[in-house]
C-alpha cells in the first residue's frame, strides 16, 4: 500500500487496525507461507468431504438431495434472502470504515459490484 498521500493520523490509525485484525495476526503468529496456504486447502476438502457424508447419511445420494432441494425450493430461496440480507447487515459498518480511508472508495465500489454481480449470476444460474 503506498502511504506517502497519507498523513501521519491517518497511518497510525492503518497500523492499528493492521494489529488487530485477527487473521493478519494469526498468519503472523501461526502459520507462515504455504502452510496458511495448506491448512486452507485441508479445511476446504475436509468441509466437502463432511459436506458429502452428511448427504449420503441424511438423502441416501446426490439425487435424493437434489429431489429435496426442488421440492424445498421456495424455502432455500428465503433462506438465501435472509443470508444475503445479513451479510449487507454486516458489511454496512465496515462499509463506512473503508470509505473514510484514502483511495478506499475507488476500490470498495469495485469490490461491491464485483460481489453483487457474482451473488446475481449464482441466482441467475439457479433459475435456468
Amino acid at each position: 500500500m503506498i502511504m506517502s498521500n497519507v498523513s501521519s493520523a491517518s497511518r497510525s490509525q492503518i497500523n492499528r487496525e493492521r494489529k488487530h485484525s485477527p487473521v493478519l495476526r494469526l498468519a503472523k503468529g501461526g502459520l507462515k507461507g504455504s502452510a496458511w496456504v495448506a491448512g486452507i486447502l485441508l479445511t476446504t476438502v475436509l468441509l466437502a468431504l463432511a459436506f458429502s457424508l452428511l448427504i449420503q447419511q441424511l438423502f441416501g445420494n446426490v439425487a435424493g438431495y437434489r429431489q429435496w432441494a426442488e421440492a424445498h425450493r421456495s424455502g432455500l430461496q428465503v433462506w438465501r434472502l435472509v443470508v444475503y440480507a445479513a451479510l449487507a447487515a454486516g458489511w454496512w459498518p465496515v462499509r463506512q470504515r473503508l470509505r473514510k480511508l484514502p483511495e478506499g472508495a475507488g476500490r470498495l465500489a469495485r469490490c461491491e459490484w464485483l460481489a453483487i454481480a457474482v451473488i446475481a449470476l449464482y441466482e441467475l444460474q439457479l433459475h435456468l
